[in-house]
C-alpha cells in the first residue's frame, strides 16, 4: 500500500476551524481591550448599541 505525503481535506478543514475560532476570540479580546483604552472610539459606540 503506498501512503500519499500531505494533509487530508478533513484535517484542512478541522485546522481552519479551530484556527477561525481562536483567531475570532483574539479580535474580541483586542476591540474589548481598545474599549476600554478608549471608550468613545467608532468601534466601540457600535458594541455598545446592541
Amino acid at each position: 500500500m503506498k501512503w500519499s505525503k500531505g494533509f487530508t481535506i478533513v484535517t484542512v478543514m478541522v485546522f481552519l476551524l479551530i484556527l477561525g475560532i481562536v483567531l475570532s476570540l483574539v479580535v474580541k479580546a483586542v476591540i474589548d481591550q481598545r474599549c476600554e483604552d478608549d471608550p468613545g472610539a467608532k468601534i466601540c459606540a457600535s458594541r455598545t448599541a446592541s
